[in-house]
This record gives structure tokens, sequence and C-alpha cells, in this order.
């Protein structure tokens, strides 16, 4: 059965992105086509051709002046309203709201009002709006946009999947007006993904180097076999004794799971922040090839400095490829995530999307867990500087194993990271949502940390 085209009339103001949330929203998410008719109005309605009945919505982001747009005048107020839903939902958090607004959702005869401005904040959210108007005091060390920075954190409501919340109002609003449409729930997925900052422990590194984390064995860890099991890959340089080396206990778990592993690989230069392993040494070789004959995939991990140079991204990615093709490996997923999460509003999503890669996972804040986009549901991106929606798909990263129990961040317990996890896997089933999850491949030290693993993967399945 055809599904019936939504008529949506909207002020003649900021079509690009007015088209762009649509389409996110109706034709993404809903599965819906829609045609954009802009008139002389100042409100939203919503309706089907040669039906009944309409929804109305008030435009308040789009319907910002030029001079406020863009900059922290067109934030969102705080707190943020709290509007009262159907009985026994939490209330709606709405973004843009009128002052009077009082209920999430009215109806009268055959029209429907949504009291907040729906569109406006999910295109708040999927286009990281506020980042874009972030000042540097508002960056972490590394140029990040922290979640303590986020609007989100200080409402609470990072572990909340709005966007996806406002299109479950949306489409009951649909399924209420026009009974015909009806859209079946989405399904719960996993997307186990592994960024590979470092390959090896011993295999290809500099002997001072493993001296050193030797030396760490048996002064900090009062581990004497994993000295010796370092000390002997080294000389051996015998890949399949090497600690990092956890690419077949990855993907049997993942194949246990019904999922496939997804391993960003690096090509960058060595800096104080990466690595800087050879993608091309003779020992990851036969790891690539049986990664690819495995049917799991093998994405990017742009380094550390992409981020602010983005000539970088084409010589780390043609490095990536010819090393690629020198072991054998005719196709890879063309998906990426931004060493330290290093996303910047202004260019990253462009130059991947230039660059012909189609899938990125780096939108997830590095020091909490959460729907940063308000979703976890794949989208395509916005680009700003041209107004133009891409081919790029964002995955938003829900959770990095360094969030939970790194000192740096989160340092909680590990009883306590598992149910954060749990907590997640929760809310993603209950909106038939995907959950991304970044686990990295050098955490598997110690027998605790690879029993924590195989608790996660029953967590999440």
């Amino acid at each position: 059965m055809t599904a019936p085209e939504i008529i949506v009339r909207t002020p003649d103001s900021r079509l690009a992105e007015r088209e762009y949330v649509l389409h996110v929203i109706l034709t993404d998410f809903l599965g819906l086509p829609f045609t954009l008719a802009p008139q002389a109005r100042v409100d939203v309605e919503l309706t089907v051709r040669g039906e009944n009945g309409d929804i109305r919505l008030p435009d308040i982001l789009f319907a910002l002046p030029d001079e406020q747009w863009g900059q922290p005048a067109s934030l969102p107020a705080e707190p943020v309203s709290r509007l009262a839903a159907a009985p026994g939902s939490a209330p709606v958090a709405a973004l843009y709201c009128a002052t009077d607004a009082e209920t999430a959702v009215r109806s009268r005869d055959t029209t429907t009002w949504i009291e907040f401005d729906l569109l406006g904040s999910c295109f708040y959210l999927l286009t990281r709006y506020e980042e874009r108007v972030a000042a540097k005091t508002d960056l972490d060390e590394h140029g990040r946009f922290p979640a303590r920075s986020s609007l989100l954190l200080r409402e609470q409501l990072l572990e909340r999947p709005l966007v996806d919340e406002y299109v479950r109002l949306l489409r009951d609003a649909l399924e209420k007006t026009w009974p015909e449409i009806t859209q079946p729930p989405g399904q719960y997925r996993l997307s186990i993904t592994h960024d590979i900052d470092h390959p090896f422990n011993a295999c290809g590194q500099p002997f001072s180097r493993v001296v050193r984390r030797a030396a760490g064995d048996i002064l900090k860890r009062r581990n004497f076999k994993a000295m010796s099991r370092r000390l002997g890959t080294f000389f051996s340089q015998n890949p399949d004794t090497d600690p990092n080396n956890t690419f077949d206990l990855l993907m049997d778990q993942s194949e246990a799971a019904g999922t496939v592993s997804r391993f960003h690989f690096m090509a960058a230069d060595a800096t104080r922040f990466d690595s800087g392993y050879d993608i091309a040494m003779p020992q990851l070789r036969p790891i690539l090839k049986r990664i690819s004959e495995r049917n799991h995939e093998i994405g990017w991990h742009p380094g550390y400095r992409t981020s602010d140079d983005s000539s970088l991204f084409r010589t780390e990615k043609l490095r990536l490829e010819e090393a690629l093709g020198r072991a054998g490996v005719s196709d890879w997923a063309h998906a990426s995530r931004q060493h330290y999460l290093r996303w910047n509003p202004h260019t990253t999503w462009r130059e991947l999307d230039k660059l012909g890669i189609r899938i990125d996972s780096s939108v997830g804040f590095a020091d909490q867990p959460g729907f940063r986009c308000g979703t976890s549901r794949p989208f395509p991106v916005f680009d700003w500087s041209r107004s133009l929606r891409l081919e790029l798909r964002e995955q938003p990263l829900l959770v990095m194993d360094a969030t939970l129990d790194g000192a740096t961040y989160m340092g909680l317990d590990w009883n306590s990271a598992l149910q954060k996890i749990a907590d997640l896997v929760a809310v993603c089933k209950h909106h038939g949502s995907p959950m991304t999850l970044l686990w990295h491949n050098d955490r598997f030290q110690t027998p605790e940390a690879r029993q924590q693993y195989l608790d996660v993967m029953q967590t999440v399945r």
C-alpha cells in the first residue's frame, strides 16, 4: 500500500533547513513522502491530499531574524519547558516552546495542535546547533564540545532520545488524524565498533616503548606473565601472541550476538595523541584479510589533527586504501570515526562527504554516554556552509568504554558501568532504535577485563 503524501505548509523562510528536517523526520524515520509548500504564514500545517484533518505546529527557531540565527540569542531558553503528555508518559521536554503552552498536544474537531516547535527542536539536536554557537570557553582541552557544556546534561536530558520522543509524538498525531497512516515499530539492533588506536602491543613497536611497558608490567601491575609475553612477542614479531591482537575474540563475540564488528583503523602520522602505527605493516595484513573474509567491516579512524587540518583527511584515507589493497582487501565500509571523538561541527561532516565516506560515527560525548543528537538512528547530515543535506549519514555513538571507567571521565565501578549500558539498551529497545557501542581492542590485558567485555555483550543483546 502506497503511503499517503503529507503536504507541509510552512513560512517561506529558511527553506533548506526546513526541507532537511522534514526529510529526516517524515521520510527517513517515518517512511512518508511529503511536499513542502512554502507560503505567507506564521505556523506550520500538515495535511494529506484529499483527506480531512490537519496538524499544526508553532514556528519558532526558523522564524528568528537573520541577526539572531546561529547566535547565542537563538538557543533554547532554560529551564526547558516540560509539557504535559498522555497519561502515564513522561512530560515532553520542549526545547522551543510558546510561553503559554501547558500540554504537548491538544485536539479539537479535526485539528490537532502540537504546542511546541517540534521541527526546530529536532533541527537543533540533529545538526548540533548549540555546538555551532559554542564559544572557545565551552570546549575541553582537546577542542571538543563536552557533555558538561551541553544543555542536554544541564537539563538531565542526555539519556533521553528527544528526537525519537518527538517523532513518536508526531507519529501518534498522524495516525490519530489519518488512520490509514500506520507505522510499524522499529527494531532494536546492535552496532559493535572498535577503534584501533594500537593494533599491537609489541609487534612493530619501538624497543624503548616495549621496555617501558614491560617495566610497568613488573613495577605497577606485578604481572610477570604479561612482561614475559610482551618481550617474547617483540623478539619473535609474532602477531598471534600479541596482547592487543583480540580481533578474533571480538569477531567471535559479535557473531554470537548475531551482528558484525566494525574495526576503524588509523593511517595517521605519529603525534602526541596518535600512535602512528604503519597500517601497511606486514603483521597487519593477515588480520585485515581475515576481518574481510569473516564478513566483518573495516572502517577508518582519522587522526587527531584532522579536526584542525582538513587536508590530512585525503592523505590518511589514501594510505588506508593502499594498505587494504596490499592486504588483498578489495572493499571496505567507507565508515569513519574521529580519533578522540574530535568532531568539528564546522568542517568534519563536509570533508568526509567530499571523500565519499558514507557513515560517520563520531558524534557521541567522550565524558558522558547518551543521545548527543537526540537519537541513535542513522540520519543524513546537514552542511551549514551550503545549507545542504549531504549523502553522509551520522550513526550516533551512545557509549564508549573509556567514558564509563576512565579516570578522566566518569570513573565508575564496573557494576555501575554495566548498569549504565543496560539502561541505554532499555531505552533503545523501547524506541526500536540501534545501539552503537565502542570498545577498544587493547582493553583485554587481564582476565577481568576480558570477562567485562563478555558481560557487556550479554547485556546489549
